[in-house]
């Protein structure tokens, strides 16, 4: 049975955050309205997302290039927020995101934007990612990775990732362990600097990246991720850890809600209980040797701000954003973090 609780904070917490990945508000409260339980919830955004990427075929059989993109846009949305409740199988939540994915890749290509496509096969099975280059050319490219969290996707930071390239940076969003398109075939991985070298290793082979001039910004837990990766990887020029967690509480302390999203993604309550555990930047934030921006919001429900604040204080080189009423992602105040992080990003490298 659904806690009303629960169900209550994840509509609030979905509501902001889908706004700020660019999904009309008020289609979401039309699909939210009078819902009653997480399987209800994830129904409608699965039909909504299935009609929407049906009007999008529809619009490239006619030529109607721009339609067409705009459908696939609101499909991948819908089918991305689908997962993003409790009580489905993992099967059922790997299947809706690559579903997201393909909508996401139609909407790429509808609106003819140009992209490379790394597959995890080439990347020794830690990611997967889509390479998009800034609009004015030129050679010796900086690229800022794009490192989602926990239930999120290469395809939610699509609108972080073309305010960074508006700077003239290059940018990869990736998928990595248990991360969108790779859920089927991996579980979240806490040593992340793992991906990230396999993302540069791989950007190296791109002769117009400067891979001496790379930067990473993380969201949510994808926030621990970038900053103890930049720990042990010193290719990383300058990072961004946006309401990103130091560490998680012990196993029975955290809350039912987040522990039943864990186990699915970790694919059970034991590898959870494992992977969570060694969510911890004790021991390896005073070794970040870069800058740092670290952005949270005071008023966030999932990661509390005092985990930003020790983050700052320890790294040596961090500066600290505090989002005044910012809730988780800083969803609801994307207009003072965003551009500020985006040419924070691009002095930097």
């Amino acid at each position: 049975m659904t806690d009303t609780g629960a169900l209550e904070l994840l509509i609030d917490v979905n509501r902001s955050r889908s706004a700020a990945a660019g999904l009309d508000v008020f289609l979401y409260d039309h699909l939210t309205k009078g819902v009653s339980s997480f399987e209800e919830y994830r129904a409608r955004f699965e039909r909504q997302a299935r009609s929407f990427a049906e009007r999008g075929a529809e619009a490239v059989v006619k030529g109607r290039g721009q339609t067409a993109c705009d459908a696939f846009e609101t499909a991948w949305r819908c089918y991305h927020y689908a997962t993003c409740v409790p009580g489905s199988t993992r099967g059922e939540i790997a299947a809706l995101l690559q579903r997201a994915a393909d909508a996401h890749k139609a909407a790429l290509a509808a609106a003819k934007r140009p992209y490379v496509r790394f597959e995890a096969e080439d990347t020794g099975g830690l990611f997967c990612g889509l390479l998009e280059r800034p609009a004015v050319d030129g050679h010796g490219t900086p690229a800022v990775i794009v490192v989602p969290g926990l239930d999120s996707s290469k395809e939610e930071f699509d609108r972080v990732a073309t305010t960074i390239r508006m700077r003239g940076l290059a940018t990869l969003r990736i998928d990595g362990p248990g991360q969108g398109e790779m859920l089927t075939r991996s579980r979240p991985l806490a040593d992340y600097e793992r991906v990230i070298t396999a993302a540069i290793d791989a950007l190296k082979g791109l002769p117009d990246i400067d891979t001496d001039r790379i930067g990473a910004i993380g969201l949510s837990l994808g926030g621990y991720y970038v900053s103890r990766a930049i720990a042990h990887e010193p290719r990383v020029r300058a990072a961004v850890a946006v309401t990103g967690p130091y560490e998680f509480p012990p196993w029975s302390s955290i809350p039912p809600l987040l522990r039943e999203i864990l186990s699915l993604r970790c694919d059970g309550e034991r590898e959870a209980e494992e992977f969570s555990a060694r969510v911890d930047l004790s021991r390896v934030a005073a070794r970040i040797g870069q800058p740092l921006l670290v952005v949270v919001g005071d008023a966030d429900p999932v990661v509390s701000a005092a985990d930003a604040r020790r983050l700052a204080d320890e790294a040596p080189r961090a500066e600290l954003v505090e989002l005044v009423g910012g809730d988780h992602l800083g969803a609801n105040r994307r207009w003072e973090w965003e551009p500020r992080v985006a040419d924070w990003l691009t002095e930097q490298l």
